[in-house]
């Protein structure tokens, strides 16, 4: 499905608007309008707003508070106000728990809550300066200025950090890891934090799939979380943001384009030559003949 073009998103938002409206008047009641927190830049079928009965299409508002659910063949991408933007994967119930943020200091709070499932967050402005948080059954992940997944199942779970300057997890008693290496993560569940270990590269990949709709599920995807296509805002979707969006810009400001390609094409390839740079670099050493002295 081709995604649509902004005269369609205005021409939805319009249309659900009038929907909802009426009612409240009739009653003679004040009308609430939600805080809006960004936009729906990728979606494949399978994803509901459990909170505002609606279709979601690309193009969409995300507002605070609002929860949205995947089923088996649905991923989301959220594109937030500041640059930041998250990936949910199938399966997965996340929750907007809070979005403040001044485009003029560039400065804010993004909190949100995964239930279940599979998350990646992209820091965008907000991040430089205050962590992007996840909160879980088990505890909490901040997100610093860089890329990170967080899976959530029952009462586990895992997170892994790909990029930028930091990832803390913490768990509900208040114990603290932090990862700065690109590949690892900890791990929470009912025995506590658990040590920052490397993610196991096969698992990682497995989960990066997900997100662009390699794992199954609809042959037929809309909008860039789809496969193929990027997962990074579009200049579509960010123009959708108004000024407080950063315009055309906002993909190359909130990472370079080189990292955020590697990252994309071949993520696997990138975690294992830095995970191994170590190696390579000793090995190196070794094989090298010494000097002769005269």
């Amino acid at each position: 499905m081709t995604p649509a073009d902004a005269k369609d998103w205005w021409l939805a938002a319009a249309a659900l608007s009038s929907a909802f409206i009426p009612s409240a008047q009739a009653q003679d009641k004040p009308v609430t309008v939600p805080e809006k927190a960004g936009v729906v830049s990728g979606v494949q079928p399978g994803v509901k707003s459990t909170t505002i009965e609606r279709v979601i299409y690309v193009g969409s508002d995300a507002y605070r508070g609002e929860k949205f659910v995947t089923d088996a063949n649905g991923s989301l991408h959220i594109l937030f106000m500041d640059q930041s933007s998250m990936t949910l994967g199938p399966n997965s119930e996340l929750t907007i728990d809070e979005f403040v943020y001044d485009p003029n200091a560039k400065k804010g709070k993004i909190g949100v809550s995964l239930a279940s499932g599979l998350l990646r967050v992209v820091g965008g402005q907000i991040s430089k300066s205050n962590e992007t948080t996840v909160k879980t059954a088990s505890g909490t992940i901040g997100i610093r200025g860089g890329i990170s997944t967080v899976e959530q199942n029952g009462n586990n779970t895992n997170a892994t950090f790909l990029f930028g300057q930091q990832m803390r997890v913490s768990d509900n008693s208040g114990n603290t890891n932090t990862v700065t290496r690109p590949g690892f993560g900890s791990s929470l569940g009912s025995g506590g934090l658990g040590p920052t270990t490397r993610t196991d590269p096969n698992t990682l990949q497995s989960n990066l799939n997900q997100f662009s709709g390699n794992s199954g599920g609809s042959s037929n995807p809309q909008g860039p979380a789809a496969g193929g296509s990027s997962l990074v805002s579009t200049d579509s979707a960010s123009s959708r943001l108004g000024s407080g969006g950063g315009g055309g810009g906002l993909s190359r400001d909130r990472v370079s384009s080189e990292v955020s390609t590697t990252l994309e094409n071949n993520p696997l390839s990138t975690i294992r030559t830095t995970q191994n740079l170590d190696v390579v670099q000793n090995n190196a050493r070794q094989l090298t003949p010494p000097v002769p002295v005269s």
